[in-house]
This record gives C-alpha cells, sequence and structure tokens, in this order.
C-alpha cells in the first residue's frame, strides 16, 4: 500500500494543547493511524489504472453525507487541536503536507474518533491530481493547517473529497515562529513539479 508506507512513521496518539476560543488551554488526544486508515483509499488516490479526474471528485457536498457532516463539524470543533498538530508534522517532516482523514474509519478505542495521516507534497504526487498537489504546494505553513477528508466509493475505486483550511492558533505561531520560518525559506527555493497522469508542469514554489 503506498499509504501505508508514506504514512507508517506516523502512528498512536498525539496529546497536544487544544485552546478553545474562550482563550482557556485544555489538552486534547487526537489518534494518527499510521496510515492504516488511508489503506483502503490506496486504489481512489493512486490507482493508475484511471486518470486522476475519475478516481478523485471536489464538487460534491460535505452536508449530503452523514458521517461527512459529523466529520466536518469535529474539524471545527477541534481546529485549535488540528492546527497545533499539523504544524508539528510539518516542522517534523520539514515539509509541505497535510492532514487527511478516512470519513469511515474511526479510533478502534472509540467510535466518535477518527484517525488521521500526514501525507507530504512528494507523498501525494503519485495520485497525479492536479489539485491535490497544487493545495499541498503553494499552502502557507506559518498561516494555515490543510486538512483533507475522504469519503471513499462502495468500490474503493474512487473518492468524494473535501478541503478545510485550518488557521494556526496565534500562541502555536508564536512559539514555533523561528522554526516556521526557517523550513519555509529552506522550501520557498525548491523546484515543485506538478504531475498531472501524463503531463508535468515546473513551477517555483511561491510563483
Amino acid at each position: 500500500s503506498r499509504t501505508l508506507r508514506y504514512a507508517t512513521a506516523n502512528s498512536g496518539t498525539s496529546i497536544i494543547d487544544g485552546g478553545t476560543s474562550s482563550g482557556s488551554h485544555v489538552q486534547v488526544k487526537i489518534q494518527m493511524s499510521g496510515g492504516t486508515s488511508l489503506q483502503a483509499a490506496d486504489r481512489a488516490l493512486f490507482g493508475h489504472e484511471r486518470p486522476a479526474s475519475e478516481r478523485i471528485h471536489w464538487m460534491f457536498s460535505p452536508w449530503k453525507d452523514e458521517r461527512v457532516a459529523k466529520l466536518m463539524h469535529w474539524i471545527q470543533a477541534m481546529g485549535h487541536g488540528l492546527g497545533t498538530l499539523g504544524v508539528n508534522q510539518f516542522i517534523e517532516h520539514k515539509s509541505r503536507g497535510a492532514l487527511f482523514v478516512n470519513a469511515d474509519s474511526r479510533y478502534w478505542q472509540n467510535a466518535e474518533e477518527p484517525n488521521f495521516d500526514w501525507l507530504s507534497f512528494d507523498d501525494v504526487v503519485p495520485s497525479y491530481d492536479q489539485t491535490l498537489q497544487e493545495s499541498l504546494a503553494f499552502y502557507e505553513p506559518y498561516n494555515q493547517v490543510l486538512v483533507f477528508v475522504i469519503l471513499l466509493s462502495p468500490s474503493g475505486n474512487s473518492a468524494a473529497m473535501w478541503r478545510r483550511k485550518i488557521e494556526v492558533p496565534d500562541s502555536v505561531r508564536k512559539r514555533h515562529g523561528v522554526e516556521l520560518a526557517e523550513i519555509t525559506e529552506k522550501l520557498s527555493g525548491r523546484r515543485i513539479v506538478i504531475t498531472v497522469d501524463e503531463l508535468s508542469c515546473f513551477l517555483l514554489a511561491g510563483c
């Protein structure tokens, strides 16, 4: 499994600051699956038997499926924690990336808790999906964390996907500002290759 290979280093429970809008701070637990929750999405994300436009669909409403709707509300409620987790992952891997969650996957000890995985830009290139690659290539890690929600078709051959942008909490930005700036600067001159099925376009980060 490509997804398991990419995300296998990130598994277990992340206990992080889950500050609230009132300014209070509590510890929250967010589960990382180590790629296991994305295994079922392998064909939809990376199956080259069909073009990306037939495997990955971006235009569906997230509110027509109860699983996705509940997950969207959970992501909104846990924005501070997810923002913190995304920054931690960016600093750890020193690469632009995003959090991914399968709407059908839940933490085995709690059916209400979703499992997340971190995939880098290099990890998603084999998807050949332009939206996915450009999202990871050009977001601003200092300000945003990206979260992608995946809902597989019954066959597992295709998936609907949604993107959410989580604002990096001010406290996290202040605490890790130097690291974020240093890593982002090192990445800024990197040549970015967006691969779309048989075509590739070469871009410079930030252009």
